[in-house]
């Protein structure tokens, strides 16, 4: 099997949130493949499955890079994950699923996100 074009060091993903006054959310995403669907997950394991997923993203604090570690991952993604986002892309329709955290899980599971041509 060749792997060549299966880019596993992730892919940037961008989401506008409805909280406009902190701008668009880059997040860059590695993939991850789940079997079966996600029905029923409590938010401290959505939160622990996005901070395994996102390997770097746009957020600063007084124009300075936050680094994406553990610590900020533990800090921040809590907060960020249940932020409503404008326009799902992956993640399935209706309320529950139209959020950071459910988006960033959706666009890591579907492989054509990670393949390059």
């Amino acid at each position: 099997m060749d792997v060549t074009k299966l880019n596993v060091d992730g892919e940037w993903l961008e989401l506008e949130t409805t909280c406009e006054e902190f701008g668009a959310l880059r997040v860059r995403v590695v993939p991850r493949q789940f079997s079966g669907t996600l029905s029923m997950v409590l938010n401290d394991d959505v939160i622990r499955l996005v901070s395994h997923l996102v390997v770097d993203w746009n957020l600063e604090n007084k124009g300075k890079k936050v680094p994406c570690n553990s610590e900020n991952k533990e800090k921040y993604l809590p907060i960020i994950a249940g932020w409503k986002i404008k326009n799902p892309k992956h993640a399935k329709k209706g309320a529950i699923f139209e959020n950071v955290g459910m988006e960033i899980i959706a666009f890591a599971q579907d492989i054509k996100n990670f393949v390059k041509n």
